[in-house]
């Protein structure tokens, strides 16, 4: 029972790793193309006069970058997309 008890264990530890190692941040090179893409829609968003405002809104394209490399990519993505959304619906 012990055995069982301790490989399912292992079993779980493992693939809590596996989990967390597989979500890894996003790379410098697509955080670099993210943070050009976040300042041009802060400049959309000012040429269209949306009034947009926040973190996601803003010409810190060091902000944009740092924040990029510390999510996943689909995280990221999720962002550019909230962001594309609310240029398209302005």
């Amino acid at each position: 029972m012990r055995k069982i008890i301790f490989t399912a264990a292992m079993t779980l530890i493992a693939a809590a790793t596996f989990a967390s190692t597989s979500a890894q941040a996003a790379s410098p090179f697509f955080c670099n193309n993210y943070a050009q893409q976040a300042v041009w829609a802060e400049g959309e968003n000012l040429a269209d006069s949306c009034g947009l405002v926040g973190p996601r809104w803003s010409f810190d394209f060091a902000g944009h970058y740092a924040w990029c490399l510390t999510v996943p990519k689909n995280i990221a993505n999720l962002e550019r997309n909230a962001r594309k959304w609310s240029l398209i619906s302005c």
